[in-house]
């Protein structure tokens, strides 16, 4: 009867034991597994330093392994991966490579998604190497926005308050997401299109920009933004457990960078929120109103240019 079983590779696919300088194995005088970019100890599950791309992926800890989801995804190195969606905004998982690129994929296979698939994916996006059907392959394209940028999107359109149902059917998710694409445009970046839209008043009248306290998770104006913020750091399987709505939202943002719907807005490049009359907000700015929406919760969403 056997009654144990040992095998040569660890739960992070590291051969045991191997030379310090192989490029992925367990370090024989430490036993902290080698990932190429950073150790990782086993027996307490954290990394021993931060991942050195942290700058680009703001959002979640330094110390994460797999974006905290170990089971659906890999770190080949330590380093960042890219992610994969369904045009309806459908988590599909990471390739496990070290970017931070964003894909969509057209046309979904009945399959599995696990990290071979996923490299499939990304090997038909870069050569139109057919690896599936060759009668009716997916279709892959990559996003002009990294991880960081998609998910920042959609917690400033979840924030706004652009999940609700609009009478009539459709959401105004697609309303914020066109918006913010229309508006992306006039800037050089995505930093800078979001630090424009963010200045304000505080309640003494002066100046400020919320940019910053929006990007560490610290502004709460309406009561969303925190709570999408703490649903991210686990990843975005945790992210649609916790907010179900963040899916839709994403598909929004999908459409707008694939063009696979038309703009309803109108190509406006504001909105305002509920209350405002048409033309004119309360601080007598004035705009042309291209688009004003109701929701099912009776509240209405203007989406504007300055005239």
């Amino acid at each position: 009867m056997i009654r144990s079983y040992d095998s040569r590779y660890t739960f992070s696919a590291k051969e045991k034991p191997a030379c310090r300088n192989a490029s992925s194995g367990r370090d024989d005088e430490t036993q902290y597994s080698y990932f190429g970019a950073r150790y990782y100890d086993s027996d307490l599950s954290v990394w021993l330093s931060v991942d050195p791309m942290s700058d680009e992926r703001s959002w979640i800890s330094p110390y994460n392994y797999c974006q905290w989801n170990p089971v659906g995804r890999v770190y080949p190195s330590g380093a960042l991966d890219g992610d994969y969606f369904a045009v309806d905004g459908t988590y599909l998982g990471s390739d496990g490579y070290n970017d931070k690129k964003v894909y969509v994929v057209d046309n979904v296979p009945e399959i599995q998604y696990d990290q071979k698939t996923l490299r499939e994916f990304k090997k038909l996006y870069d050569n139109g190497t057919p690896c599936f059907d060759p009668l009716n392959p997916p279709e892959v394209q990559k996003l002009s926005l990294n991880r960081d940028e998609l998910i920042n999107r959609a917690r400033w359109i979840y924030g706004e308050g652009g999940s609700a149902t609009l009478k009539g059917g459709g959401n105004v998710s697609d309303y914020y997401a066109w918006t913010i694409h229309n508006k992306r445009a006039g800037y050089k970046s995505e930093e800078a299109m979001m630090r424009g839209a963010m200045k304000s008043n505080d309640e003494n009248g002066n100046s400020q920009n919320n940019y910053d306290a929006f990007i560490n998770g610290t502004f709460d104006h309406g009561g969303n933004y925190v709570p999408f913020y703490k649903a991210q750091q686990g990843g975005f399987q945790s992210l649609y457990a916790i907010i179900p709505e963040a899916q839709t939202i994403i598909a929004s943002i999908i459409k707008t960078e694939t063009g696979s719907a038309p703009d309803p807005t109108k190509g406006a490049f504001g909105w305002l929120g509920s209350g405002y009359p048409d033309k004119v907000n309360k601080k007598g700015e004035s705009y042309t109103t291209s688009v004003r929406v109701q929701t099912n919760n009776g509240y209405y969403h203007y989406f504007h240019q300055f005239k």
